[in-house]
């Protein structure tokens, strides 16, 4: 059920539903978040990753230099549901969709995009940050 597999999913899961570069080289991410708590509310939840050119290598921003793209969406983001009781009052809540187009990135060769770390604050104030292999298990990329 989906219930199930939330619950093996938490605290989150992430998918990176598409990025793109438009014709300047500005590189738009679309994420949406699944809340996988039963009990927290996501307030913010902060992602970083980076792209790679054709061959593998990271590639800069052509403005500043930098090889790391940042983006923060904002909440609220509920829990998940925990019963059929209340799975639709649940549902709509539990997720969240982010259009990253604020382009702060410039690449005119970013071939691949690679999620490194993602920190989520709690209305509670707890904070959990996820990176390599317990970040790939929380991550697709479509």
């Amino acid at each position: 059920s989906l219930m199930e597999v939330l619950k093996k999913a938490d605290p989150v899961f992430i998918s990176v539903d598409s990025w793109s570069s438009n014709s300047v080289g500005g590189i738009e991410v679309d994420i949406s978040v699944s809340n996988c708590s039963a009990t927290q509310t996501i307030k913010y939840i902060s992602f970083q990753g980076y792209f790679t050119n054709a061959v593998g290598d990271k590639v800069r921003n052509e403005i500043g230099g930098g090889t790391i793209w940042k983006a923060r969406g904002v909440g609220p983001i509920g829990p998940r549901p925990t019963t059929l009781e209340n799975f639709d009052e649940r549902y709509d809540n539990y997720k969240g969709y982010y259009e990253f187009d604020n382009l702060t990135f410039y690449s005119q060769t970013a071939a691949y995009f690679h999620m490194s770390s993602v920190t989520i604050q709690y209305m509670s104030g707890k904070t959990i940050t996820l990176t390599g292999e317990n970040l790939k298990k929380h991550v697709i990329y479509k």
